[in-house]
């Protein structure tokens, strides 16, 4: 299996084996529990399978995006480390929005990684309250439990936690 790594158009494929490397076991796990529904879906697993009980180690530090009719995401919960973290809370806005402000292209990678049907991994440096941080993050792509819209699970965690999770 593989994962994009990189930004938006210019994320390309890589063994998920090499990608994860690089993390620790919080997103190894996170990207386990994801790739082990995967495998049973046949397909980009649902919510039904990825319930909020089997993904609880990760809550925290895991973001809900719904696709919108206009392929847009919006964020529909924003997990409470992120959240503290950044010290911003963007539950129920847009991805375009986020993107606009901050000069990313995290809708785009979103995308790419749900036309593609698998993980998306990168290194963004990102400002924090009174600093910037390079966080590693994972977007993982899952439909709705009735299999008709598109969602993303984004998880982050400090690149530089000196206990690598």
């Amino acid at each position: 299996m593989h994962m994009l790594v990189g930004e938006g158009a210019a994320m390309t494929p890589r063994p998920d084996e090499e990608v994860l490397a690089r993390t620790g076991p919080f997103l190894r796990g996170l990207h386990s529990q994801w790739k082990s529904a995967a495998a049973a879906a046949g397909d980009v697993p649902d919510r039904s399978v990825l319930t909020p009980e089997r993904l609880r180690p990760w809550l925290g530090s895991v973001s809900v995006y719904h696709e919108t009719a206009d392929a847009d995401f919006v964020i529909r919960l924003d997990g409470t480390r992120i959240v503290a973290w950044t010290g911003e809370d963007w539950t129920n806005r847009r991805l375009s929005e986020l993107d606009t402000l901050y000069g990313r292209d995290l809708l785009g990678s979103c995308r790419r990684a749900c036309d593609a049907r698998c993980p998306a991994f990168g290194l963004p440096i990102l400002p924090f309250q009174s600093e910037t941080k390079v966080m590693h993050r994972m977007i993982l792509p899952v439909l709705s439990a009735d299999r008709t819209r598109r969602q993303i699970l984004l998880a982050m965690w400090p690149a530089d936690d000196p206990r690598r999770q």
